[in-house]
């Protein structure tokens, strides 16, 4: 295996040489890279997306499967997130219908991780209660949760090995839809744990206040994938690849990486994401 580091992501000359000779590529953009910074002349997401849709087309790549972000109109365009990614879905499919390039658009949902490095649940320092919470995110909305470390691998080996029925679709990659008081109850139930949801406000003075708050205007406006048909695809692609397992839902994911929110302290989440590839015995693709 080689490992490629490219120090601009959006450039389309690095980007070919690494796409030369290759079949088929799956392209994931990370939206948290420090270098989309929002500074005059700073890349953006969307054009290291432009590079990798244009490098693919002059390297003459068989099938590109795309990691992108389902369009959520006018409110998706307040978030950083989904405008980079809609933008560079859209991208896709017009150079697609100009060349001829086979993509498949993969649409991932919340990923259940962001409870060890992102949202993570607390202690009550009164009460000893597990706490989880999404700031902002108002106690009776859905949010569709992905398990990436299990499922997104499988799931795109089986697009890969199957594209045609697939080509120029939207494929939404989601276990379960949960609200947070969803979320406190299975953790409760398999850890023992007392645990309840909390509704903390949007924060307002923090660096990514106004890239969180256009996030969480989609999730509480219902426009990211909380459909229930939605999930269907995925597990279906899933069952092709993983029959005797399935989609990783909240709870099954608790229960393979044995997560304890009280041990967070003690360092649990640091050697969590440095361990991903042991959890539960399982090789995670």
């Amino acid at each position: 295996m080689t490992v490629h580091v490219l120090s601009d992501p959006t450039s389309k000359a690095g980007l070919l040489e690494i796409f030369s000779g290759s079949q088929v590529v799956f392209a994931n953009t990370n939206t948290l890279d420090k270098r989309y910074d929002g500074k005059p002349g700073s890349p953006t997401e969307f054009q290291a997306l432009q590079a990798i849709v244009d490098a693919a087309i002059e390297a003459k790549v068989e099938l590109l499967v795309l990691s992108c972000l389902p369009d959520a109109g006018e409110l998706g365009d307040k978030s950083p997130d989904f405008f980079n990614k809609v933008k560079g879905m859209k991208y896709a499919k017009q150079k697609a219908d100009e060349t001829g390039l086979k993509v498949v658009y993969v649409q991932l949902g919340w990923y259940i991780t962001n409870f060890i490095d992102g949202h993570d649940p607390v202690v009550h320092e009164v009460d000893g209660v597990v706490e989880f919470a999404m700031q902002g995110l108002k106690q009776d909305k859905r949010v569709p949760w992905v398990s990436t470390y299990t499922d997104l691998g499988p799931i795109v080996k089986a697009l890969i090995d199957n594209p045609e029925p697939y080509i120029g679709k939207e494929i939404p990659i989601v276990a379960e839809l949960l609200t947070m008081e969803e979320i406190a109850r299975i953790y409760e139930s398999i850890t023992g744990q007392p645990s309840r949801a909390t509704s903390p406000p949007l924060p307002t003075q923090t660096p990514h206040a106004a890239h969180w708050a256009g996030l969480m205007g989609i999730l509480n406006s219902e426009a990211y994938m909380v459909d229930e048909g939605i999930m269907q695809l995925a597990m279906e692609l899933m069952k092709k690849e993983k029959p005797e397992e399935g989609m990783t839902g909240w709870g099954k994911w608790l229960q393979d990486t044995k997560f304890d929110a009280k041990k967070k302290k003690e360092g649990y989440g640091e050697v969590i994401s440095t361990t991903r590839q042991k959890w539960g015995g399982r090789k995670f693709v």
